[in-house]
């Protein structure tokens, strides 16, 4: 999906709030009614029959506006047990967002707590020394893997802008309130967290730092530079806007 030409529309949510929500509208040889579909957690693909108009489609989301607003915010995440929470991103395979269809597995009662990553499988093993998932050894796990990752990755896109040389370090930390940071110096500094979100969501946090790397505050020219990374970058940050209280906190 190219997100930048996803279209939104403003609904009525719960206590008179307003919201946006972000859709695509398909018109389906298949389809008999109109059917909405979360897609990535962040946007509705709405399918309308050929007979049918989009401002069907659009009326019927806005009767479904809870619904889906229900799921956009992803509720789970809201459960005040942050660890059972990381659990069920495990277990819904929702981890590891920038590498697209990665699988998570446990081998559980293990000597030595480690993980491998299988390229060919798209697999990321989790060994484990406990007999039942632990949330401790788990998010070490998890830690030690972004940091074994994500500054490859950032320097991968810092190449591919052509400005490799403004980068000095990458570091991934355990940061509460912030996706990451960048110094004067060079360096920039990583949520490990970020391999929880979707690869684009991602990819758009490390690109907002490497913009930093050219112009360290957010005039016009930060956001020249940014459009030049990442052309949807409004977009993403509404998106990262929903979704960072929920992630960010586990």
């Amino acid at each position: 999906m190219d997100y930048e030409l996803l279209d939104s529309i403003t609904v009525n949510a719960s206590g008179g709030e307003v919201a946006t929500i972000f859709y695509k509208c398909y018109a389906s040889s298949k389809a008999r009614n109109i059917s909405l579909t979360i897609k990535d957690n962040c946007w509705v693909r709405i399918a309308i029959p050929k007979r049918a108009q989009e401002k069907d489609g659009l009326k019927f989301l806005q009767t479904k506006a809870e619904w889906v607003l229900k799921h956009l915010q992803r509720p789970q995440l809201l459960n005040k047990n942050k660890g059972k929470c990381l659990l069920n991103l495990i277990e819904n395979g929702q981890i590891v967002g920038f590498i697209p269809d990665t699988r998570v597995m446990y081998r559980l009662g293990q000597k030595k707590i480690s993980w491998v990553y299988d390229e060919t499988e798209n697999l990321l093993v989790l060994n484990l020394s406990q007999t039942t998932p632990c949330l401790r050894e788990i998010r070490a796990l998890l830690v030690s893997f972004s940091k074994n990752t994500l500054p490859e990755h950032t320097i991968n896109l810092a190449k591919r802008a052509g400005i490799e040389d403004k980068l000095r370090r990458v570091t991934v930390r355990n940061q509460r309130t912030r996706w990451g940071s960048c110094t004067s110096l060079g360096t920039i500094s990583l949520n490990w967290r970020l391999i929880l979100l979707p690869k684009h969501l991602h990819d758009a946090v490390i690109q907002h730092e490497l913009a930093h790397l050219l112009h360290m505050n957010h005039g016009p020219k930060f956001k020249q530079a940014l459009a030049k990374l990442d052309p949807a970058y409004e977009f993403h940050s509404k998106l990262l806007n929903q979704l960072s209280p929920q992630i960010i906190s586990l």
